[in-house]
């Protein structure tokens, strides 16, 4: 079934095998599976570009905590560039309220299909 994958998933998989997000002897049979990988790649990735030092400080904890602490250190990355990313007040806001709602969905069990919202819910 790797095979089957495109060079992106199938790397994305073996990183976060090598930092222990999945365990070596996980299946990838199932579309879901990769998708969440994938998720938690994207959040692995993004915390590494914008909070490095968090990014180091996680690969420190034991690694059935990381899949989580990564998802939450993204989410906070994604809070704290709002400031940074609009122009005007309004579309800040626009923003906050987003992540709001999406905070409520994930409780809910329907996240929308935005890579932190849907590590944030795999995870909880």
């Amino acid at each position: 079934v790797i095979k089957m994958l495109s060079q992106r998933q199938t790397s994305s998989i073996m990183q976060c095998r090598r930092l222990g997000l999945i365990s070596r002897t996980a299946s990838c049979n199932c579309k879901r599976e990769v998708s969440t990988q994938v998720q938690a790649d994207y959040c692995l990735d993004l915390v590494r570009r914008q909070d490095h030092d968090h990014y180091l400080c996680t690969l420190l904890l034991p690694r059935p905590a990381r899949a989580a602490v990564f998802a939450l250190r993204a989410f906070n990355v994604e809070i704290a560039q709002i400031r940074d990313v609009v122009s005007e007040k309004r579309i800040g806001e626009m923003r906050v309220q987003f992540w709001r709602d999406t905070i409520d969905a994930v409780f809910k069990g329907e996240a929308p299909k935005q890579p932190v919202a849907l590590a944030l819910a795999a995870v909880s």
